[in-house]
């Protein structure tokens, strides 16, 4: 039987202690109120090298909902077949398109609520609402004779491109020099660097600068060039 709640930090539950109010307040002009992901790398899912059938990992990260912060603070393994993570029984037992999330609503409560992953099943999907889910992959999953098995995921859903992820609104950070480039936290990052007056975002790879020149492919090979003379006198 799986646990469906990860190993997480909220940051700060309301009403958890005096400061409370104050910090979620800051959350909520961060985000523009919205529920969102801090950058890309945050709680991403991908399919296990090991199990790419049946299992995928879900990384660290942070999540805005709600106005509370919840960081994810290990990477989880979810089992696709287990169905404690589905709201029906059966786990992944038919082809299509299924959806993970993050289930959390704050209610005023002692203890406070936890953050969980669950898993909405093609058929269960009108169950899905923005005020208790976060979106956070769509998993395509196809029959493999009397089985089915995870094919592979992507960011939206195939069938409503409104359903995606969504992550904060960030504009430049300033750095005196361009720190030294590590994945997990620059990835998708925009920095402006002080000491050579440029700006930079994180690949998937590396720090690429930013340019005004965006180059393309040319080519002359069906230009025709007319000439005209002209006589002076």
């Amino acid at each position: 039987m799986a646990n469906i709640y990860f190993n997480q930090e909220r940051i700060i539950d309301p009403y958890s202690e005096y400061s409370a109010s104050v910090v979620n307040r800051y959350h909520e002009m961060m985000t523009e109120g919205r529920d969102c992901l801090k950058n890309g790398n945050s709680f991403q899912v991908t399919i296990d090298s090991t199990s790419p059938e049946t299992i995928l990992n879900i990384s660290t990260g942070r999540l805005y909902k709600d106005n509370v912060s919840i960081e994810n603070l290990s990477i989880f393994n979810l089992d696709m077949t287990d169905e404690n993570y589905f709201f029906s029984s059966g786990g992944m037992d038919q082809a299509g398109n299924y959806w993970v999330v993050v289930d959390y609503l704050y209610i005023k409560s002692r203890p406070a609520p936890q953050a969980s992953f669950r898993v909405f099943k093609p058929d269960e999907q009108y169950l899905f609402n923005t005020t208790q889910y976060f979106f956070l992959k769509c998993v395509k999953v196809v029959a493999s004779g009397a089985s089915f098995v995870v094919d592979s995921v992507y960011d939206y859903d195939l069938d409503d491109s409104s359903i995606h992820r969504e992550y904060l609104k960030i504009y430049f950070g300033t750095e005196y020099t361009l720190p030294t480039f590590i994945r997990e936290r620059d990835e998708s990052r925009l920095v402006y660097a002080d000491d050579t007056e440029k700006g930079y975002y994180g690949s998937d790879t590396g720090w690429v600068e930013m340019c005004c020149e965006i180059p393309f492919a040319t080519t002359t090979t069906t230009t025709t060039i007319s000439t005209t003379s002209s006589t002076t006198t």
